[in-house]
């Protein structure tokens, strides 16, 4: 069992009791370079949250939605390229980031309707939700969506009563792949760095051992400094980067406005 407190509650001033107790931080690492886009991950996330079943409309892509939704928490994008002349699916797990400093609870109004757990997750209370939206404009990642009929913002929760219990995300569990893991804090680099058979570098970049000259083994691990941005860490091919808004291609940043 993962003991766990709260660090921080929307609109609310000063610290919380226990805050500053030690804590194990969960972290989820996403490796892109062996997910098969099974969507495992998707039905698995609908099926624990007791969310409706959701069929994509399969107009050019067998990505399951164009983004995320209230009652659709996690999603595999999907990305078509081409590497020397060859066509070439890129797949990327996108969900929450449960940052390390969440803009969601800084941007809401509403006392409690967002909390921040000391292991990292930061999870929406829909009781205390007014509904005003501002934790959407708040996210850099844009992930929060607004259910048009409650008028109540949801997200991905990262399984608390899951990771509570000592259990893993439901996400996670289902993979079959294991490009998903679920680590503690302070483990994420050494359990990056088994992923690699131990080629990991200072400086971030790996290098798979089988075929060390196949540009698409050359993968790349985010510094021990962005990884504790947020609990969600990817390990991606650095030949290429699929363009997930704001997400690879840049350092996202909250509007001080």
């Amino acid at each position: 069992m993962m003991t766990t407190f709260i660090k921080a509650i929307s609109a609310t001033p000063g610290k919380p009791a226990g805050w500053s107790r030690a804590t194990e931080t969960a972290a989820k690492l996403i490796d892109t370079t062996t997910c098969i886009g099974c969507k495992a991950c998707e039905v698995a996330c609908q099926e624990w949250n007791n969310q409706q079943v959701t069929f994509g409309n399969f107009e050019g892509t067998y990505q399951t939605l164009p983004d995320l939704a209230h009652n659709f928490w996690n999603l595999i994008k999907f990305h078509e390229t081409e590497l020397d002349g060859q066509p070439l699916w890129l797949m990327s797990k996108y969900q929450c980031m449960h940052c390390v400093d969440p803009g969601c609870l800084k941007a809401c109004p509403a006392p409690g309707a967002i909390v921040q757990y000391s292991n990292g997750i930061v999870d929406f209370n829909s009781d205390a939700c007014i509904g005003c939206g501002y934790c959407m404009t708040g996210c850099p990642f844009d992930v929060p969506k607004l259910n048009p009929e409650t008028k109540k913002v949801q997200k991905c929760t990262l399984c608390t009563e899951r990771v509570y219990v000592g259990l893993e995300p439901a996400c996670i569990k289902a993979c079959p792949t294991n490009c998903l893991s679920f680590v503690q804090s302070g483990r994420r680099r050494r359990h990056a760095c088994r992923l690699c058979s131990g080629s990991c570098r200072s400086t971030g970049v790996v290098r798979a051992p089988q075929k060390p000259a196949d540009p698409l083994d050359r993968v790349d691990l985010e510094r021990p400094v962005e990884m504790a941005r947020q609990c969600v860490a990817y390990w991606r091919h650095s030949r290429y980067v699929p363009a997930l808004p704001s997400l690879w291609t840049s350092r996202p940043r909250m509007n001080p406005g």
